[in-house]
């Protein structure tokens, strides 16, 4: 059984996929457990490091926008850019390399026991695997902005930018790498507004369409 969980920022998706890979039993294949591996595959780390975390430098970007500073030349000469990714030129990396190396990684992991990949792109990677469900989550934009000021204790406007770089980054990196359009609902085999859906029962949806893609694909 894997599972791909996709998910709108401030949508609270993540805590609704964590909770349903516990009830199911699945490992949790995150950013970070891909990044660990793919350093042990020999992927080179500057590559990996802007491939991964691209969307949050720019989500750093519209912050200093927003407070009207001016972006620094380099990410290590400010340290809120630092802490996403080390500065690094354009042409010494090969994202494209790195992207499959990533792709490839992630169908390992994913190969290995039952698991829950948050993100990365697994919905277009894992595209058409048995006995896999691809789940989104989304809310509409005020109810994001209202997550993302609580959680991440933002102004209004900085929590409308951060929201607007992680959409953008989102959607940039599945049409580049995957040429797939992030939102579209046929990628998906359940889609969960989280405004309308409470935590518990968003949980028990994606438990019920992780068991019933596993169970038809055993019919098959």
């Amino acid at each position: 059984m894997i599972v791909t969980v996709s998910r709108q920022f401030g949508s609270d998706g993540e805590t609704i996929a964590r909770a349903a890979a516990e009830r199911l039993g699945l490992a949790v294949i995150d950013r970070e457990r891909v990044r660990a591996t793919a350093l042990k595959a020999g992927i080179k780390p500057e590559a990996l490091q802007r491939l991964m975390y691209e969307g949050q430098r720019t989500v750093a970007g519209e912050i200093l926008d927003g407070l009207g500073a001016a972006k620094p030349a380099g990410a290590s000469s400010n340290p809120l850019l630092g802490v996403f990714a080390p500065s690094t030129s354009s042409g010494t990396v090969g994202l494209e390399e790195a992207a499959r190396g990533i792709g490839d990684v992630i169908r390992r992991l994913a190969g290995e026991r039952d698991s829950l990949v948050l993100g990365q792109g697994s919905q277009a990677l894992l595209r058409g695997a048995p006995a896999t469900c691809h789940v989104l989550f989304v809310a509409p934009l005020e109810y994001r902005i209202a997550n993302a000021m609580r959680w991440h204790n933002l102004k209004e406007a900085d929590a409308r930018r951060s929201i607007r770089a992680h959409d953008e980054a989102r959607k940039d990196y599945l049409a580049r790498y995957h040429n797939v359009r992030w939102l579209d609902p046929l990628l998906y085999d359940l889609v969960v507004n989280t405004e309308r859906v409470p935590v518990e029962v968003a949980v028990g949806l994606v438990v019920a369409a992780a068991r019933g893609a596993a169970d038809k694909t055993q019919g098959s």
